[in-house]
C-alpha cells in the first residue's frame, strides 16, 4: 500500500487546529444541518473548496490553487460538497485504524506540506507495526505531489520499487 500526500486524521487533533470553541461552534452546525436534512431531506451543500476559508470541504488557499483553478479543473467537476460529509472528513480516526495496517505500507508526504504537516505523516508512519518505508521530499506545500513532476517522479519511482521489493 502507498500513501502519496494523504490525510490523517484525528478528530482530537483537528479540534485543536480549529480551536476547541470554533470546533465546537462547527460540530453545532452540523447538527443544525443534520436535521434540517432529517426534518426536510433536502441536503445542504458547502464548497468544496474556499479559499477564504469555513465553509469548506478544504478550507483555504492551497487547496483552492488547485481545486479552484485552471490547474485542477476537471469536466463535470462541481465545487460543491455536501456539509455532512465534512463532518465525516473532520471525525475519521484514521489513528484507531493504523495499528490494524500489516500490509507494506509506503508514506510519501511532502516536508513543507502545511495542509496535512509533515508530523501527521511521521505520527502515522510510527503507528504502523508492519513492514513500511517513509520518504519526505521537500516540496513547498501539499498539491505539488499531485502534479508537479519535480515531486509526482521521485515519488512515482520509490512508490515502483518499494511494491517490487515487497509485494
Amino acid at each position: 500500500m502507498a500513501l502519496i500526500a494523504a490525510a490523517y486524521n484525528n478528530p482530537t487533533l483537528i479540534r485543536e487546529r480549529f480551536g476547541a470553541d470554533n470546533f465546537d461552534v462547527l460540530m453545532g452546525q452540523f447538527a443544525q444541518i443534520a436535521q434540517q436534512q432529517s426534518d426536510t431531506g433536502e441536503v445542504v451543500y458547502w464548497p468544496a473548496v474556499n479559499p477564504e476559508g469555513m465553509p469548506a470541504g478544504n478550507p483555504g488557499p492551497e487547496p483552492f490553487a488547485y481545486y479552484g483553478t485552471e490547474r485542477g479543473a476537471r469536466p463535470g467537476w462541481e465545487n460543491r460538497c455536501t456539509a455532512l460529509s465534512v463532518l465525516q472528513e473532520l471525525t475519521l480516526d484514521v489513528d484507531a485504524y493504523l495499528p490494524l495496517v500489516t500490509a507494506p505500507l509506503l508514506i510519501v508526504h511532502g516536508r513543507g506540506d502545511q495542509a496535512v504537516p509533515v508530523a501527521d505523516a511521521v505520527a502515522a508512519f510510527a503507528k504502523v507495526a508492519g513492514p513500511k518505508e517513509l520518504l519526505v521530499l521537500d516540496v513547498s506545500n501539499h498539491i505539488d505531489l499531485y502534479d508537479d513532476d519535480t515531486y509526482v517522479l521521485p515519488a512515482v519511482d520509490r512508490t515502483v520499487s518499494f511494491f517490487d521489493g515487497s509485494l
